[in-house]
């Protein structure tokens, strides 16, 4: 999986059900989450390299390191080496590779034996291009804008990213891919037309999420919510004083507001900070709500806090979520897949401009599962959409929503066909006798 908390997060709904059937199923990735796959209780395989094109070079390296990384393809040359070693030591029955780092499937196909399989696993929803459809990084506005103008918009967004891009690995990655798909001979349909990465037409792919999601669904393969309940998650000292005082104050009618920006809120902390001051002015005048906040403590060290307001570094979110009425997001999808599985409005505030928040953000609208914001929103303009929110009439929206979502054991059935050329059927049988 590409080395992000809400990739990891997204698949391991599929690879606990896998070990249900009887597979065990190994993570391979970066030193710095071997601790925390593993207190999940997963097995894990240390890499050195990072997958090649999705970005990490520009983390790690310094622009005259990139550009002259750029010059050779000597970055994806060492990840193919120890993609190698580990298929070798592994000896898996399938290779499952995030849609997010497709050229580690290029190279693992080049490096596969006939038994092993590669299935693409997408923790967004669909990224290909369709004229009907509207982009995942786009705003969308019901009635107001359309498809061509959105795609038209997309291309002049990416346009220039790619100009921010240069000298970066993954600005010559389409020339070193192609290269070197022609001189292995590799039957790969490779679409360089797909949002964010490059795809691969004729590979199998599995979308981690429910098709009814979509606005304009197509026929790739959808598996449902796969929200994973038992995710082990932190419940610390602080967590605990505040849920018992919240629970008694919820019995006594007043709602709960779960606000939390994910993982990479501190790359946009002057949006951030000018958002929580315009909660914690909310919260001071007008206390009928709780709000529990999920940010690092210093990050809001000088802030005045009202009573009604809890900062925490690390809040359990599932947990959070069985009890919560409103929750404010920044957007990701794992957030508002969890958010449907406990039947919790959102108030989606995009943050990042040049993934899916944005086109997450206009479907939780337009499927009546939310309300979005903007971080220069007033006060009145946040308390009355969270006001709309806690109305009941979004109850049964998400009853109506929900009702179009496979349940738990038609997702195992959907994973088994999607896997059945590895007899997934008679492992099934045989684990559950």
């Amino acid at each position: 999986m590409y080395p992000g908390v809400g990739h990891y997060h997204s698949s391991f709904w599929l690879a606990r059900n896998l070990e249900q059937l009887a597979f065990e199923c190994v993570y391979a990735g970066p030193l710095a989450h071997q601790k925390y796959l593993t207190y999940q209780g997963f097995k894990f395989v240390v890499m050195n390299t990072c997958a090649f094109g999705a970005g990490l070079e520009r983390r790690n390296h310094n622009f005259l390191q990139r550009l002259i990384r750029s010059l050779a393809p000597r970055a994806f040359s060492k990840r193919i080496e120890e993609l190698r070693e580990t298929l070798l030591a592994l000896k898996p029955d399938i290779v499952f590779i995030d849609s997010f780092t497709p050229s580690d499937a290029v190279a693992i196909a080049h490096l596969k034996g006939k038994q092993t399989e590669i299935i693409l696993l997408q923790t967004m929803l669909s990224t290909t291009v369709r004229e009907s459809d509207f982009p995942l990084s786009n705003v969308v506005t019901p009635g107001v804008t359309s498809s061509r103008e959105n795609w038209s918009k997309y291309s002049r967004t990416t346009a220039r990213q790619r100009l921010y891009d240069w000298g970066s690995v993954e600005n010559n990655e389409k020339r070193i891919i192609k290269k070197f798909v022609r001189e292995n001979n590799l039957s790969l349909d490779l679409d360089w037309n797909r949002q964010f990465r490059f795809g691969i037409n004729n590979m199998n792919e599995i979308i981690l999420s429910p098709k009814s999601l979509e606005l304009h669904p197509g026929a790739e393969n959808y598996l449902g919510l796969c929200v994973d309940v038992n995710r082990k998650e932190s419940l610390s000292a602080a967590f605990e004083t505040v849920f018992a005082r919240f629970k008694r104050l919820k019995s006594e009618g007043h709602k709960v507001v779960y606000c939390s920006f994910g993982s990479q809120y501190l790359d946009h902390k002057v949006k951030v900070l000018k958002f929580i001051n315009t909660i914690l002015r909310l919260a001071a005048l007008n206390p009928k709500y709780l709000y529990i906040l999920s940010l690092d403590e210093k990050f809001v060290c000088n802030l005045s806090v009202p009573h009604s307001v809890i900062i925490l570094d690390v809040v359990p979110q599932l947990e959070v979520l069985k009890w919560c009425d409103v929750m404010i997001t920044h957007g990701g999808l794992n957030t508002v897949k969890e958010c449907i599985y406990f039947n919790v409005p959102m108030l989606v505030v995009p943050l990042d401009k040049k993934y899916d928040q944005k086109g997450n953000a206009s479907r939780v609208v337009m499927k009546d599962l939310g309300l979005s914001a903007d971080f220069s929103d007033s006060e009145y303009s946040i308390l009355r959409k969270i006001d709309k929110l806690t109305d009941p009439v979004f109850a049964s929206n998400f009853e109506r929503f929900i009702a179009t979502i496979p349940n738990e054991s038609e997702c195992i059935d959907q994973l088994r066909k999607i896997t059945g050329y590895v007899e997934l059927d008679k492992i099934y049988s045989t684990a559950n006798k």
